[in-house]
C-alpha cells in the first residue's frame, strides 16, 4: 500500500492467516482506518482495484439517487407521492412489480386486529 512498506512483504500483515484474526483485530485495524481516513474514496478505490480486492465503495442515499445505473434499471419509484428503492431483481416479464402501494398510516389497523384476536 501507497507510503505503508511496513504492511509489504516480510511483516506479520504479508499473508493469510498471519494477518487474520491474531494481528488484525487491535493495531492493524487501526493502521487501516488511521491511512484510509487520509485518502479520498476515490483514491482508495483505486489502491484497491490495483491489489485485485473485491468491492468498491458504498455511494450515499444522494449519490445513489443521481447514479446513472440505479435510473437505467428504474430502481427509483414513487409510492404515495415519494421517492423510493424499487425492488432490486428485476426479471423479465415481470415489469409490475414496482407497482406498489402505500402503506396503511401508523395505526390505521389497530383496532381491526387488537378486534381479530378478541382484544378489546
Amino acid at each position: 500500500m501507497q507510503g505503508r512498506d511496513d504492511w509489504g512483504e516480510g511483516s506479520v500483515y504479508a499473508h493469510d492467516p498471519d494477518r487474520s484474526m491474531k494481528h488484525y483485530f487491535g493495531e492493524l485495524d487501526q493502521q487501516l482506518k488511521d491511512y484510509f481516513a487520509t485518502i479520498s474514496i476515490d483514491e482508495a478505490d483505486q489502491i484497491c482495484r490495483r491489489a485485485m480486492v473485491p468491492g468498491g465503495p458504498c455511494n450515499t442515499v444522494e449519490e445513489l439517487m443521481k447514479d446513472e445505473q440505479v435510473a437505467d434499471r428504474g430502481m427509483m419509484i414513487t409510492v404515495g407521492g415519494e421517492t423510493q428503492i424499487g425492488i432490486p431483481a428485476k426479471f423479465s416479464g415481470a415489469d409490475d412489480l414496482d407497482n406498489i402501494e402505500p402503506g396503511h398510516v401508523l395505526g390505521a389497523d389497530t383496532q381491526a386486529v387488537l378486534t381479530e384476536y378478541g382484544v378489546e
